[in-house]
């Protein structure tokens, strides 16, 4: 009774009131759907940045793994340059000492 009086103050007809209402109801269930649509983007949105972040946190530990395999590239070449001068070479690769038993007996 009182819509019909808020509609008879404003100059609604009865008729013109139920489509409003109708109208209103439509427009709440597309808000709830769209509010549901973006609260799924944002989950959605919200794991793929913690993706990136993971991909990206394994990048750079690869990357820092890289350097520092690197930097133990670089030693150990100095070192292998060491040996070879004074083993008297430049080039070419180290003799090998055999290790079996067999080996180390003097021969007769």
């Amino acid at each position: 009774m009182a819509i019909g009086l808020v509609a008879a103050l404003a100059g609604c007809g009865q008729s013109r009131l139920q489509e409003l209402e109708r109208e209103n109801a439509r427009l709440e269930t597309s808000l709830k759907k769209a509010t549901q649509s973006l609260g799924q983007a944002q989950a959605q949105k919200a794991g793929q940045v913690e993706a990136y972040r993971q991909c990206l946190e394994k990048y750079m530990q690869a990357t820092a793994r890289a350097a520092d395999l690197e930097t133990r590239l670089v030693e150990l070449e100095k070192q292998l340059g060491v040996c070879r001068q004074r083993l008297g070479r430049t080039e070419g690769p180290l003799p090998t000492q055999p290790t079996t038993a067999a080996s180390t007996q003097p021969s007769m």
